[in-house]
């Protein structure tokens, strides 16, 4: 599990590893193969990458669906020191690989 001090360090990682990796509520998420699936399209995320989605999350109105999203996303990390609840499934955010497979067809709700 990678610890990181601030959002500079989650946009250094992205910049220099070319990592597709966004943070929400203080963890990091790892997005290569989510963001093909995203309602919104992939390019959604281009100016995201190494940063902080809280806001605009919240903004767009996401459902209580969309939120449970990130318990299926791998998260490779957290913001030290953040008082944000951690969204995945483990409550340790452990490194994990990615098993996530959502059927759009069906919708999130069924």
């Amino acid at each position: 599990m990678t610890e990181f001090a601030n959002e500079a360090a989650v946009l250094a990682l992205h910049t220099r590893d070319k990592k597709e990796i966004i943070i929400f509520e203080g963890s990091v998420y790892d997005i290569t193969e989510y963001k093909n699936v995203h309602p919104g399209g992939a390019a959604y995320f281009n100016d995201y990458f190494g940063k902080s989605i809280d806001e605009p999350f919240e903004s767009e109105g996401h459902s209580t669906a969309a939120r449970r999203i990130f318990r299926d996303l791998p998260c490779i990390g957290y913001i030290t020191g953040t008082n944000q609840p951690k969204i995945v499934g483990d409550a340790d955010c452990k490194e994990m690989k990615s098993t996530f497979k959502i059927d759009y067809e069906r919708g999130l709700l069924d």
